[in-house]
């Protein structure tokens, strides 16, 4: 990425080869998005190489995800959220945004083995036990959010990706953007963003603003998908990370930070429904 200046003015530049959705992404969803992101004056790609030329928010402070939101920004962010998914709620056109991906045996089991060899002293006797099971995990995350309604998700959802602009948030980075259960972007604001101890409140108030914006959603059905997200964010932050090489001390952090938030909220999930883990 880039920040090219000219004329007296300003815009980020972003590069890449490979994945081509983000640019997808703003040419066809962005600027009817329901919440603010960077305006978009150029998207374009060519066989796999792609190219953004963005607004460059200079004076925005970008948040960071090794610290989290306190109460304001997580009521702030929780608007926010509901909003996106609110506006995209079961919308016939997210048919043509990738759906989540799906973990297969090959890879949880060979993932697994190497987060071990690697990080097996990051886990307590939980998350072992969790690690163990990884394919009823699996198998269980897969069934809660089976028949969730389908949103467009940011679905790499943490405080890097937040710029704010005078205190309003502005999310960045969408390479991930997909389509799937609201629930998936929902856990990484109540458990990873919101105060600790905060979560309750924060769920709250994303479900009365989902509420306010026509979206009928059954609390039920809700908590047995975000039990699922809890599920396949364990995953994430275990067998998905098993092949990364941090290579600075705050990459590390982020490695102990994640794990840690993601088992917090698994154990904070359990306390609230009890079959969580039955399996």
């Amino acid at each position: 990425m880039y920040r090219c200046r000219f004329d007296g003015e300003s815009a980020i530049v972003k590069l890449w080869t490979g994945d081509l959705r983000e640019v997808a992404f703003y040419q066809d969803f962005a600027s009817r998005l329901g919440i603010r992101t960077p305006k978009c004056f150029s998207a374009a790609s060519e066989d796999d190489r792609a190219a953004l030329v963005l607004e460059d928010l200079d004076r925005a402070i970008q948040g960071d995800c090794l610290e989290r939101l306190d109460v304001a920004g997580a009521k702030t962010m929780a608007r926010m959220l509901a909003t996106l998914h609110a506006t995209w709620w079961e919308r016939p056109e997210l048919a043509s945004l990738p759906i989540m991906s799906k973990r297969d045996r090959e890879w949880l089991l060979t993932r697994r083995e190497e987060f071990l060899k690697r990080f097996a002293d990051r886990l307590d006797a939980t998350g072992r036990r969790l690690l163990e099971s990884v394919e009823a995990v699996n198998a269980r995350a897969a069934e809660r959010l089976a028949d969730a309604p389908q949103t467009l998700l940011h679905a790499d959802l943490h405080l890097d990706n937040v710029l704010f602009d005078e205190g309003d948030p502005v999310l960045i980075d969408w390479a991930r953007v997909a389509r799937g259960p609201a629930a998936i972007d929902v856990v990484e604001l109540i458990f990873s963003m919101a105060p600790e101890g905060e979560w309750r409140s924060t769920l709250g108030i994303y479900v009365d603003e989902l509420r306010r914006r026509g979206v009928a959603i059954d609390d039920d059905s809700l908590h047995r998908q975000i039990g699922g997200a809890l599920l396949r964010r364990f995953i994430s932050a275990t067998c998905g990370i098993s092949r990364w090489e941090p290579d600075s001390e705050r990459e590390r952090q982020m490695v102990d930070t994640d794990l840690r938030r993601t088992l917090g909220g698994t154990k904070a999930w359990r306390g609230e429904e009890g079959g969580l883990f039955e399996f």
